[in-house]
């Protein structure tokens, strides 16, 4: 009968101590401090309209897989009555597209081969990218279900995962500029 009371009183002492530890450890400052957007040296790119749509150019880490495509705009198109297309270069923006929500970014940087960027955070998360611009070569350009080789430019840098200012996850990756339907 003793064992039978002591194990009964047992569970709710573990439990309540995995509470206790819990909520020290979630109160501990954090171990890292708050992130600092790095800067890559070498930049390699011509001049180069980067308007487009960028996909995973290789599977990414599991932190990041489900980080979907890079939407950026730097210029508009409109077409004029004579069928002439006019060109105008705009301010830089866009959308991270995940495959859980849509972050718009909030700070895009576009500078002589490089990119990067802030999105505005959603529900506390928000990403940062600091990279290069790599010119056109042949890259892998993800279709609907598989890869192929084709002529075209890559983005290639660091992307960095923050949760309320704090970073919690940061991977090289790549991305290529996919072509339309």
């Amino acid at each position: 009968m003793r064992r039978k009371v002591f194990a009964l009183a047992a569970f709710p002492a573990s439990f309540v101590l995995g509470v206790c530890s819990q909520i020290a450890w979630l109160s501990s400052p954090p171990v890292s401090g708050r992130y600092e957007p790095e800067t890559l040296q070498e930049t390699v790119s011509p001049d180069y309209n980067l308007t487009g749509v960028y996909y995973g150019a290789h599977e990414f880490p599991w932190v990041f897989d489900n980080v979907r495509r890079i939407d950026l705009t730097t210029t508009e198109f409109r077409v004029n009555p004579d069928s002439s297309v006019t060109v105008t270069p705009t301010a830089p923006r866009g959308y991270l597209v995940t495959a859980f929500d849509i972050y718009k970014m909030s700070r895009v940087d576009v500078d002589g081969g490089r990119l990067s960027f802030t999105t505005e955070p959603r529900t506390g998360m928000s990403y940062q990218f600091t990279g290069r611009v790599l010119a056109e070569g042949y890259y892998p350009i993800k279709g609907y279900s598989q890869y192929r080789i084709g002529k075209t430019v890559m983005v290639e840098g660091r992307i960095v995962r923050m949760l309320f200012g704090f970073k919690v996850a940061e991977s090289e990756v790549r991305f290529t500029k996919g072509s339309g339907c």
